[in-house]
């Protein structure tokens, strides 16, 4: 007669120790309010792209004038495909 196998368990979990470092709630609730996505939205989000989504840009983008600028300098040409 052979022994059972008993069944495979995970091993047990660390209990919390306090606060965590990540504030999850103050970002499920900007997630929510500011940026309207939806919790599962965010809890499928990476931590990366998170801080790359809520970060101040390092540049700040162009104004309106300095777009029309870079228009007139650049103007579009038509479609690249088309032979006229």
């Amino acid at each position: 007669m052979s022994a059972e196998t008993p069944p495979l368990q995970p091993p047990p979990r660390e209990e919390a120790k306090g606060p965590s470092n990540w504030p999850f709630d103050a970002w499920l609730r900007l997630a929510v309010s500011a940026y309207r996505l939806t919790p599962q939205t965010f809890w499928t989000m990476s931590v990366r792209d998170w801080l790359v989504l809520t970060r101040t840009p390092s540049t700040p983008s162009l104004d309106r004038k300095a777009f029309e600028k870079l228009q007139a300098a650049y103007p579009d040409i038509g479609d690249r495909d088309d032979p006229n």
